[in-house]
């Protein structure tokens, strides 16, 4: 099953979620902070960074 096209934006988000992450070496909670999202929405943003 071929996998869901992912939006530009979307993509954007996760690739700065996955910076924070794993270059700045902030948390999740942090993540969500800075971003305004919710910390199972950093959570996802950051598995899909990895997963591109």
């Amino acid at each position: 099953m071929p996998r869901p096209t992912v939006s530009a934006d979307r993509m954007d988000d996760a690739a700065r979620a996955g910076w924070l992450y794993y270059v700045a070496g902030k948390t999740q909670d942090e993540i969500a902070r800075h971003m305004g999202i919710s910390r199972q929405a950093a959570q996802r943003l950051v598995s899909l960074a990895m997963s591109s």
